[in-house]
């Protein structure tokens, strides 16, 4: 790629990098930003190759139910893999090129113009990139969201200046959406009761519950676990460290949380104090006593469950 690079104006490699979403560019050199493009080319190998197992794996499930087709329903982003699918299925599709454009409005406005038809003045920028446009009001928008998210009205260069800067803000779904858990408790009449009102309200450890499930529930769909044997995954460690864990509850609700741990294909190494121990001895299945009374040596002895209350003792 180097020698492609190298073959190119400076002002055709600062349009790529602007259509990459490249920021910084205006002042560099072209030997500063030919090395800034190829770092970018290692990132995008990167995210690629996490793109394609994670295609692969959906690609292996649609190997075994055989669709007739496959589609995408409120998502523009997802065609770039539906694409994919029907590709390597051998299902009606469009090109790869046809997805390109339009999921990127950058090349979309590209291909229009390629093409001969009338567009409105459109340009690439970083929120560091000098732009001055033939006139005002300009729209700002991200290249890559829908649903008219993102999008900034720019009357003068000023509040062009404050659109550019808020740019990562913008791009953000966590600037448009909040979250809240529900607990739903059966009865003649079920209710439901948000999270964001429970933690203000209940106890230390009745608040802390709901957020082990979201917080178990996020690693296991990170980690992948418990997957098909079929799908393709790394063999590397899985380890989530959570400091002072259970802290707050009571035995019965460290019991929901291990059984839940368990449930999802976790294997828990749980650190507590004496006076703690009592609340994990029924749901492990080991427990061993680390000690360093002389601050020099650490012991380590396994103990039985009978033995709880001599251990309590010393």
């Amino acid at each position: 790629m180097r020698e492609k690079y190298l073959s190119l104006s400076l002002g055709t490699l600062k349009e790529l990098a602007k259509a990459r979403g490249m920021k910084g560019i205006s002042t560099l050199k072209k030997s500063e930003l030919i090395e800034r493009m190829l770092q970018e080319d290692e990132k995008d190998k990167k995210i690629e190759k996490e793109k394609k197992v994670e295609k692969e794996e959906i690609l292996n499930i649609c190997r075994e139910i055989r669709p007739d087709a496959v589609a995408t329903i409120g998502s523009d982003l997802a065609n770039i893999t539906v694409q994919y699918l029907a590709e390597k299925l051998g299902l009606p599709g469009n090109s790869r090129e046809c997805i390109i454009n339009s999921t990127n409005k950058f090349a979309m406005r590209k291909a229009f113009q390629k093409a001969g038809l009338s567009v409105p003045f459109f340009a690439a920028v970083g929120k560091d990139d000098e732009i001055i446009p033939p006139s005002y009001p300009v729209i700002v928008k991200p290249t890559d969201r829908s649903g008219s998210r993102a999008i900034t009205k720019a009357e003068s260069p000023e509040e062009l200046e404050e659109a550019k800067k808020n740019m990562d803000k913008y791009a953000d779904y966590r600037t448009y959406l909040s979250f809240d858990m529900q607990q739903i408790v059966h009865g003649e009449k079920d209710m439901k009761i948000g999270l964001s009102k429970m933690i203000k309200k209940n106890s230390g450890g009745e608040g802390q519950n709901p957020l082990y499930v979201a917080l178990l529930a996020s690693f296991a769909q990170i980690y992948r676990i418990n997957l098909s044997p079929k799908m393709h995954r790394n063999p590397t460690i899985r380890l989530v460290v959570l400091d002072e864990a259970f802290s707050k509850m009571d035995a019965e609700k460290v019991a929901s949380c291990i059984s839940l741990i368990r449930g999802l294909g976790f294997q828990a190494i749980i650190s507590a104090t004496n006076d703690k121990i009592q609340n994990y001895l029924e749901n492990v299945d080991k427990t061993f006593v680390y000690a360093n009374p002389n601050k020099r040596h650490i012991s380590i002895q396994e103990f039985e469950k009978c033995d709880f209350d001599e251990l309590v003792e010393e």
